[in-house]
Formats: C-alpha cells, structure tokens, sequence
C-alpha cells in the first residue's frame, strides 16, 4: 500500500477515471457513425464489434473492484489489446498528449458536460448523447460533480497527475467509491475462508482492508466474528460496538428512506440481538437473556418477525440452561406452530394473488407478506431443540394453545388435538429432525443438514441402536466436517469414540488432542481399509468441547478396567474444564456421576449415594428424563456392587417406567439384566432365568459389549445356584434319586454349554479391556 494517499480518494475525478470517461466519448461518437451508417444502409461490421467489444469492457471497469491501485498506462494497453480494440487505445494515447495544460483539461470536462446534457422536451436525445441515468451517464456525471467540487489548485494537480500517469511515472489509488467496491468484495471473500486460515492472517487481512477504508463497517464485523472464535471476550465486544457505530453511520449517510416505507430494518434490534449472541456464546446467560428481552421488545415494537423468532429460540434454549426446561420447551413448541401457521398463511395469500390473475396486491395481503416472513435457518434449529425436548420431556408440539400462547394479529396457531400424541417419544424426535432437514435442504444449509445428522446420531445412541448412531456420525464426518464448527465435528468424534467397543480405535479417537493423534487415527482407520475421517485437532482448552468428552470417556475407560488412579487424575483434570449447571447441565452431571461411580469403587458408597440423589434432583427439578435414566442407572450399579439388591428396587421401577414411557428398547433390555441379578440374589433363580433369555434375542443384536457380558454371567449365575438349589433338594429322600439324577444330567450338560460360553467371554472381555465384568466372570 503507498504510504499516503496523493489527494483526498473520496473524488472520483481521478486519472483513469478520466481515461474511462472519454473512452465513453469515444463510444458515443462511433455510436453515432453506426446510427448514421444503418440509415444509409451500409453498416460497418468493425465498427459494430469495435462498439460490442468497448462497452462490455467499460462496463466492466465502471462495475468493477479488482485493485486498490489504478491500472497503469502498459495495463490499460493489455487488456484493450486483450479485448481486440487496440485502436481504443492508441485514441487514449493522442488525446492525452493533445492536453498539455489545465486549461485544456478543463475543455474536456465541458465536452464531457455537453455529452450528458439533459433532453427537457421529452424527446429521444441526439446519438451523440447518453442517457443520464445509464451506467455510462451516472459515472460521468460522478466525475463532473468531482471536477466541480475542485477549485483550480485542484484541477492543476490533477493535470499533474494525469501527466505523470501518461508518462508511467506513477501509480495512483482507486476512487473512494470503487476502494469501498473493492474493500467490500475483499471482506466478503475472507468471509468464506474464516476457518480455514490462521487468526493472525486474518486479522492482518482486515487491518488492511481499515486501512484503504476505515468506515468499513463489514470489516468491523469480520474482526468481531474472528474474536468471538478465538474466544477473546473484550476483543470481541469492542468490535460489535464499533461495527454498529460504523453502521448506523452508514446509514445516516444514506439517502433517508420516504416514511411511509416500513421495508427498511431498523439496526437497533440487531444490535442487541448481536449482543445477546456474544453473551450466550462465552455463557453469560443472565446477561445475555437481559438483552433477549430487550431485543424481543424492539422487535415486538416494528413488528420485525425475523428478529422476534431469532430472540425467542435463543431465549428459549437460554431458559433451558438454566434449569426452566418446560417453559423452553412450551416455548419453542409455540415458536414452530407460528412459523408453521405463518408458511401456511404466506402460501394462501399466494395462491389468492395467483388466482386473481398476480397483477394486485392487496394492502392486507402485502402486510402479510412483509411481516409473516419464513425464518428457514432458525426454524431448522427450533425443530432439533424440539427433538431433544420431546425426549427429555415428552409432550408434543402440536398440542392445543394455552394461555400462554404466542399471539399474532396476522394469523393464529392451529388448535386441535394431535394425531401422533400416542407415538413412541423417538419417532416424534426423529419426525422433527426430519422437518430440519428438509428445511436446511430447500434453502441450501449445510450446516443445518450437518447438525440435523448428529441430532439423529444422538437420537439413535439414547434409543440404543448404536451401529445406526455411529453411521450417522460418519455420514458427519464425511461430508460437513470441513465446513461445519469445530464443536460439531467434535461431537462426531466423541460419539464414535463412546460408540467404539475395540480400545485400539476408542484410544485413537481420543488422541486427537495430542502430538500426532490425527496419524493415529489414520493409521488404524487405513488398518480397516477406509480413509481417514474427520482428521482434525481440536482446541486444548475445551471450547469445541471435544476435551471435556474426551476426559469424560477416559474416566469411563479406566473405571471399567479398574485403574482407578488414572481415573481419579482423568476426573482432576475434568473438573477444570467441565462447565458449570447452568452452562451445560449435561455434561456437568456426567462429569459427577463418574465421580461418584469412582467414589463407589474405592469404597466410599455412602458419599457415592449422596452424590447421586442430589444429581437425582438435579434431574427432577429439571424435568430431564435422559438425565434422569443415567443418574437412576448408576445408582442401581452402585447398590448392586454394594451388594444391597433390595435398595436398587425402587430405582430399578423408575427405570423401567421411563424406558416403557420412552420406549427405548435396549435401554430396556439393560434394566431387565439387572432385575435378573437382583431376583438371582433374593433366589428368585428360574424366574431370573426366564427373563433373561427373554432378553437374549435383542441383547445379542442391538446391545453393547458391556450389556452382553452383563446378560451372560448374570444367566451363569442363576444356573449355577439353580443347580445347587435342585441337588440340595434332589439327595432329601430316596424317592428322588433317579428323578434328580435325570435333572442333574440336563443341568450338567447345560452348565457345559455354560462355561463353553463363559470361556468365549473371557477372551471378549480381555479384548474389550472390561475387567469389572471379567473379576465377576473369575469369581
């Protein structure tokens, strides 16, 4: 960049600028031969390509925004001679020579006025004048209004730059018209490739874009979006505040609107809105849902729906954060049946003006069409909240409006009773991402397809089909982890590897945060004859909150296999980086449910349960049931390993409650191997027997390892105390002696089968790494 600009950029009389404008005079008197030349009915065919070929290439340069310098006098001889009109050119050539003093600059700016001249009768103007309000009239008339601003001093220095711009002497900076062209196709190009350069790059990047323009809004904006990625909080808000002082300046300095015109969007609304969204980013939840009902009030105020709905799905998820989940949910269900109403009611006033033949519109009809406008980025997000709601509540969306309902003079929710309110709480998740992902993909939104597959991912791993959640995870991994956030991709990662029973690839999964952890995973990957997926390395401190799930996993890890140091310093090191209950209450109660499982193992059972029952409340106050499932479920292990079977009754009957009420079939299965050990150690053996392979069918398909070994030894168990039970019995009297030793033949057959089938477990659970399950299998 030069040092200093020669003269104030925000003329546009600038050299090359004057070079363009008689490029146009010449345009208009050949133009004028042409016309002459088709009334006599002899056209030149060279002349017409010669025309042809110049307004393209003016037009081009006019529109144009491709330098922050002015091409030199040998560039303008390139790129004419490129577009086959050199002759172009060598006109340039002679008419700069010919002014060789400012009064003859001078004569130039009045032919130049002369060309525009306005036509007042009305009448088609003369073919050696242009039309002002043509690309062509506009520009020169730009100028002209430039050349009369200046005084002579100024008209002397631009005769000097001229001079020395015929001569190659020098190379002068665009207008400042063309510089704000430029600045903004810059930023929206390092837009695009946020993410995939470096901070710093970026940030040089936009320090040269304030340099050629410092009212640059857009660049204020850009900088913003880099803090806030890079996670600098006061960076970041400087840069917010600044960008809207830059924009509502722009807009001052724009043509004021008429008042009557209520199309144009106020900024203030999105100001706060923009506000709100940095607070909710670094989680500062109460202040960021300060500026939400502020926002939601201005945009109440101009009925700007677009910002109404952004405010009450951020508001909604805010509310759910901080542990108000039914209000969020009740929420959001309101969100979706106003933008549901509002798409249906758009495409009536449609089909009404269609119908009428679409050549009025009604005022009605166009307040409707203004107002009632589709939020398609939004709504696709509402509709992935709503799925997780309907499970972790339950309810439907599509329930009748209460009094709390979200009214709209323009149009009203559907009332009625659903249809699908006896559905399995799964399926209606599933129905939601569906409707959010058709809605990402009529309007082109990766991002929303590639959020739409781990929310299914998500859905399937709770339901229990893990193989349908790790297919959904890669189809992620594929296909939108370069183009999506970090933390999506983290999340894709951490599912495969809680998903992942062999450790080899659980263990390279997981190392991504470390030196050469990407290699890893390649490595064992090109092992199983795929390419690598997702290969990327994440933030150490947690924001894609790929560490968080990586230490939670490792924990888990070193509990099944009873390091229970490594366990313990996995925890240290998770309560540093584990968010708080309000920030994310899901991973904050995983984090200290495996600290109470840890507690449990080395012989601290009493502080264990009080740590769950707490969690337990958690759950409740919360209306949480997938929460509550993992917090009900660790306390049954702990009461099992306690040896306190009758303890774990009432919590194995919400259990099974919850699992009916969801209808997660392989949660299920897991609960129903626990009330068999439970019946096994009250000596309830044939009915444990009964239920268990019951349980086999499913088990073997759809269940984890863990399950499985669960499911086999509990069966070991009550067989071999069913065995001793009917020998006991058996030997009591003499009647019985060939009657038990017809039972004792089948049971010693079957406990051969048995311990064939406990041989193979064995060789599962030392390959799985699961020495809890292998100390019971020992025993």
């Amino acid at each position: 960049l030069p040092p200093s600009l020669p003269w104030p950029t925000a003329r546009m009389a600038t050299p090359y600028n004057v070079v363009l404008c008689l490029l146009v005079k010449d345009y208009v008197a050949k133009r004028k031969l042409s016309a002459q030349a088709m009334d006599e009915e002899e056209s030149d065919i060279n002349l017409n390509d010669y025309l042809y070929q110049l307004s393209l290439f003016l037009i081009g340069e006019i529109k144009g925004a491709d330098s922050i310098t002015e091409p030199r006098m040998s560039e303008l001889k390139e790129r004419l001679t490129r577009v086959e009109i050199p002759q172009a050119y060598r006109m340039i050539q002679e008419v700069l020579k010919q002014i060789d003093s400012p009064d003859k600059l001078f004569d130039v700016f009045r032919d130049l006025e002369l060309l525009c001249e306005p036509n007042d009768d009305g009448i088609e103007g003369p073919p050696d004048h242009i039309d002002r309000a043509s690309v062509y009239g506009i520009f020169i008339r730009k100028v002209l209004l430039s050349h009369k601003n200046m005084m002579f001093e100024g008209l002397s220095k631009l005769y000097e730059h001229l001079r020395r711009y015929r001569d190659e002497q020098e190379s002068f900076p665009v207008a400042a018209e063309r510089m704000e062209a430029y600045s903004h196709k810059r930023a929206g190009e390092l837009e695009r490739s946020m993410g995939s350069v470096p901070c710093d790059e970026i940030e040089r990047e936009i320090a040269s874009l304030l340099s050629l323009n410092p009212g640059l809004h857009q660049a204020h904006f850009l900088r913003y979006v880099n803090y806030v990625q890079n996670k600098e909080y006061a960076k970041a808000l400087d840069c917010l505040h600044r960008y809207f002082d830059y924009y509502g300046s722009h807009l001052m300095n724009r043509e004021m609107p008429d008042e009557e015109d209520k199309s144009v969007s106020n900024p203030l609304q999105y100001s706060v809105l923009n506000l709100a969204l940095l607070q909710y980013g670094f989680r500062h939840y109460s202040q960021a849902g300060q500026a939400l009902l502020e926002a939601i009030r201005m945009a109440q105020l101009a009925n700007d729906h677009t910002c109404l709905v952004h405010a009450l799905v951020l508001f909604a998820d805010i509310c759910h954060h901080t542990g108000s989940s039914k209000y969020a949910m009740r929420l959001i269900s309101q969100c979706v049946q106003t933008q549901e109403a509002a798409s249906k009611r758009i495409e009536e006033v449609k089909k009404e003006i269609k119908h009428r033949g679409g050549n009025e519109i009604k005022e009605h009809e166009q307040e409707i069409l203004q107002k009632a406008q589709a939020v398609p980025a939004v709504e696709a997000q509402a509709y992935l909240k709503l799925a997780m709601f309907v499970l972790q509540q339950g309810g439907s969306y599509s329930s009748s409006s209460s009094s709390s309902s979200i009214s709209s003079p323009l149009y009203s929710a559907p009332t009625g009773s659903d249809e699908k309110v006896g559905r399995c709480p799964t399926l209606r998740a599933l129905d939601c991402i569906a409707k959010s992902a058709r809605i990402s993909a009529a309007n082109h939104n990766r991002e929303g397809l590639g959020l739409a597959l781990l929310t299914r991912s998500r859905v399937w791993d709770l339901a229990g089909h893990g193989r349908l959640a790790q297919a959904y995870s890669r189809i992620y991994l594929e296909l939108y982890a370069t183009e999506g956030p970090e933390s999506y991709a983290a999340l894709a990662r951490a599912n495969l590897a809680s998903l992942e029973a062999d450790p080899q690839k659980r263990k390279a999964f997981l190392d991504l945060t470390e030196e050469g952890g990407g290699d890893q995973a390649m490595e064992v990957d090109r092992k199983q004859g795929k390419e690598a997926l997702g290969k990327r390395s994440f933030s150490r401190q947690g924001y894609s909150g790929f560490h968080e799930r990586r230490l939670q996993l490792l924990a888990e890890d070193n509990l099944v296999s009873g390091s229970w140091k490594a366990a313990e310093r996995a925890l240290e090191e998770l309560a540093g980086v584990v968010p708080g209950l309000n920030h994310d209450a899901a991973s904050h109660v995983d984090a200290r449910v495996l600290k109470c499982r840890l507690a449990g193992a080395t012989g601290k059972p009493s502080e264990a349960r009080r740590g769950l029952m707490e969690l337990l409340h958690v759950a409740d106050s919360r209306s949480d049931r997938v929460m509550k499932i993992s917090v009900l479920t660790a306390l049954v292990e702990l009461h099992l390993d306690a040896g306190d079977p009758v303890a774990s009754l009432p919590h194995l009957l919400s259990l099974v409650s919850l699992a009916e009420e969801l209808r997660f079939d392989t949660l299920l299965v897991g609960i129903r191997v626990k009330i068999a050990r439970v019946q096994t150690a009250l000596g309830q053996y044939r009915s444990a027997r009964k239920l268990l392979l019951n349980s086999i069918p499913h088990c073997t398909v759809h269940c984890g390892a863990d399950t499985r070994a669960d499911l086999q030894l509990t069966l070991a168990e009550c067989e071999l105390a069913d065995a001793d039970e009917d020998g006991g019995r058996s030997g009591d009297d003499d009647d019985g002696i060939h009657e038990g030793g017809r039972l004792g033949l089948k049971q010693a057959e079957r406990l051969r089968e048995r311990v064939r089938a406990l041989g193979k477990l064995e060789t599962e659970c030392k390959r799985w790494q699961n020495f809890k399950q292998l100390r019971r299998l020992h025993y």
